[in-house]
């Protein structure tokens, strides 16, 4: 728990399991899956994400990966890092925990009989004010 101002706040983390795959092809180089986490009710109400890392089980390869995420409500993604797959979010752009987000994945696969398949795993680190009785 630290303080700025008021009130308290403390820092915890929730890894969200997908329960679909993102699939790359070599006719799909691009694909998206959404996420609602508006109603995870053992979530804090004012949680904001500082820090997001997409990891998760992986079928073959692709060549030129890239994994990025964004708000449904944002117009930009923002890429994640290579092979650790995480980014940095400044608290002050305030994206909230609950809400609908979006991940991407891109890449290259030549082999149509090796298809590679994602199936994510989102941890979301966040910051929340702890709020008196």
């Amino acid at each position: 728990m630290f303080t700025i101002g008021s009130p308290n706040y403390s820092v915890s983390s929730y890894k969200h399991i997908a329960t679909q795959s993102l699939t790359l092809t070599p006719t799909i180089s691009s694909i998206e899956g959404i996420y609602d986490l508006r109603n995870l009710n053992f979530l804090p109400d004012k949680a904001i994400v500082y820090d997001l890392a997409i990891g998760g089980t992986k079928i073959n390869r692709a060549s030129s990966e890239y994994r990025s995420f964004k708000l449904d409500s944002d117009s930009l993604w923002t890429r994640t890092a290579p092979y650790t797959w995480g980014a940095k979010i400044d608290v002050s752009a305030n994206k909230a925990l609950k809400n609908i987000w979006k991940i991407k994945l891109e890449g290259k696969v030549s082999d149509a009989s090796k298809p590679f398949s994602l199936t994510p795993e989102i941890r979301f680190s966040y910051v929340y004010p702890i709020l008196p009785n």
